[in-house]
């Protein structure tokens, strides 16, 4: 049941809201009543038994803020301008009543909290729902904000570090922990280096100086690129000694490290350093997971190569595979720049290629310690791998096969598979309100198109707030 204050909270918001995107983002019950009247009435009543049992841990009033939160974000023209937007916001109201606004919203729909203690309630909450916790510090850097003088960002880098560690150290046994190169190595070396290194990125054989074997002896011992001068070698030095003490911990902890895929002008130096760190640490178990981005045209025949040198080098292959995140960015710089774009023309050659690129992984952790994160929040491809897993004979208990999703999307998904002893996770990013701003506007441009698609989990979420407002008691099996 909602109380008074939650009410009276709800309505400030929706002011404000309004206020700024219009009174089409308002709760409409005509909503409601139009999914209902969509379903037969045997159809409804099954639908509304998994709805309960799926959302049965979720506060009323937490459906009511996702219902809000991914409607707003559903228009495309908050996604596009949702950084101006923040901005326009803490200039019009004052940055106090502006993070309030955006905290009830925004921020708690997708940050956990502000720090690990504060977000031990939504760890315990997601456990007990049979979902782990991938715990991510949401830093980052891109070359607008970057500069040349190495020196002077260390101590940024270094701080960044820090958070990294502090997040594996806090994460559970037998976990994920997530993170980006660019919070501790600096995207401009690694868009120098991209350019040396994109050239073999779907070949195994690389001339020496440019091959992962070259590259995973400076975890051990100082090396230099003949590409870099001195400042830029001490740069990727330091940044190697991060990764390799980020492994270690993890590999103490019995937590496997996650790196994710960030944007083509840096991915494919990105890749090199997850490969040489693979090839030192993935021997008897894959630790480390790389990221593989579907929506690049190029993915397949990447992992192909890289499969073919995990067999040649004789490491055990990890990864994580999305469909992408930097879509409108990468076609502008190409646009920008005057080459070839890098991005699927359609979503639907998006998806044949994630669905292709995971069952190929399928097949090589069939008969080898290969594993793989689905991380997606598509039914259809949840659905397609666990009917490949079948015809493979790999277990949903075996931990081959995991799956992701963000936290504060696709919560129907998460839970089902949960509940059903797959091997999920949400990937859970934690930070002060005023450090994730910049986090907020990216994952709203970034994911407008994914978050364009909820309309499924906005139908259902309706579904369960109208069971409740009826007081239909809670099925049981």
């Amino acid at each position: 049941m909602i109380t008074l204050p939650r009410i009276h909270r709800f309505r400030f918001i929706k002011h404000h809201i309004r206020y700024f995107q219009g009174a089409s983002v308002v709760f409409r019950a005509i909503e409601s009543t139009s999914v209902a009247r969509s379903f037969p009435e045997k159809k409804r009543s099954e639908d509304n038994s998994n709805n309960a049992r799926i959302f049965a841990s979720k506060e009323t009033t937490k459906i009511l803020r996702s219902i809000l939160v991914l409607k707003l974000c559903s228009y495309d023209f908050v996604g596009r301008n949702s950084v101006a937007l923040m901005s326009f916001g803490q200039r019009v109201l004052g940055k106090t009543l502006f993070e309030f606004l955006l905290r009830e919203t925004m921020y708690n729909q997708f940050v956990a909290g502000e720090n690990l203690p504060a977000i031990q309630d939504t760890v315990k909450s997601l456990r007990q729902c049979g979902i782990g916790t991938m715990l991510c510090v949401p830093n980052e850097e891109d070359l607008s904000s970057d500069n040349s003088n190495f020196t002077e960002r260390e101590a940024l880098f270094d701080r960044n570090a820090e958070a990294i560690l502090d997040c594996i150290g806090k994460t559970e046994e037998g976990g994920f922990s997530q993170m980006k190169i660019t919070a501790i190595c600096s995207p401009l070396l690694l868009n120098v280096w991209n350019d040396y290194v994109m050239p073999y990125k779907t070949s195994v054989e690389t001339p020496v100086g440019l091959d992962v074997q070259t590259l995973a002896e400076g975890f051990d011992c100082t090396i230099e690129l003949s590409f870099f001068n001195k400042n830029q070698n001490a740069h990727l030095q330091n940044a190697l000694t991060r990764l390799d003490t980020f492994a270690k911990t993890c590999i103490n902890r019995n937590v496997r490290l996650v790196i994710d895929a960030e944007q083509t002008y840096l991915q494919a130096a990105i890749n090199h350093m997850v490969l040489a760190l693979q090839v030192k640490y993935n021997k008897s178990y894959p630790w480390i997971y790389n990221t593989y981005q579907c929506y690049r045209k190029d993915t397949h025949d990447i992992v192909k190569a890289n499969l073919k040198l995990m067999a040649k080098l004789g490491f055990h292959f990890g990864a994580k595979i999305v469909r992408g995140a930097y879509m409108t960015l990468e076609r502008n710089r190409a646009t920008e720049k005057g080459y070839k774009d890098p991005i699927h023309d359609k979503y639907e050659d998006t998806c044949t290629m994630y669905d292709d690129v995971v069952y190929t992984i399928l097949k090589k952790a069939s008969f080898t310690p290969a594993e793989v994160m689905v991380a997606t929040h598509n039914e259809e491809s949840v659905e397609l791998v666990i009917q490949r897993m079948k015809q493979l004979g790999i277990t949903h208990d075996s931990g081959k096969v995991s799956f992701g999703q963000l936290y504060g999307m696709c919560d129907q998904v998460s839970y089902s598979l949960g509940q059903k002893g797959y091997n999920v996770y949400k990937s859970v990013p934690f930070g002060p309100v005023e450090e994730t701003l910049a986090y907020l506007g990216r994952r709203a441009a970034e994911n407008r198109d994914v978050i364009s698609r909820t309309e499924k989990e906005r139908s259902l979420l309706w579904l369960e707030l109208k069971r409740r407002m009826n007081s239909r008691p809670l099925p049981v099996n």
